[in-house]
């Protein structure tokens, strides 16, 4: 038994039908949270490029200190090497892609 119905038990809620409308749109968020949902490649990929935008703009429009200007640089770095990580099997398909193609 799961942890949702568990808590269905603990409230009286026998069947999955005895539950409103909102109750089921619940029941289904919470079972889909605490299923695990795996983050995107596209919701990663655009985390990292928010990051890294808001960071030029700190670095750009901003007076920093030594320790700041540091930080935020090191921060740019950061982003960018795992950007290209990330990007490491699409650059390796283009790549195999054209030697095939030239062969």
């Amino acid at each position: 038994m799961n942890l949702l119905e568990k808590f269905l038990k603990k409230v009286g809620v026998t069947e999955f039908s005895q539950l409103t409308v909102e109750e089921k749109e619940t029941y289904r968020k919470w079972d889909s949270i605490l299923s695990g949902r795996k983050l995107t490649d596209e919701e990663v990929a655009t985390f990292l490029s928010t990051e890294l935008e808001e960071t030029v703009q700190k670095v750009i429009d901003q007076k920093l200190t030594s320790r700041e200007d540091i930080f935020l640089k090191m921060k740019l770095d950061f982003i960018r090497k795992i950007q290209g990580f990330l990007n490491v099997p699409k650059v390796e398909k283009k790549i195999l892609e054209q030697n095939i193609n030239q062969l």
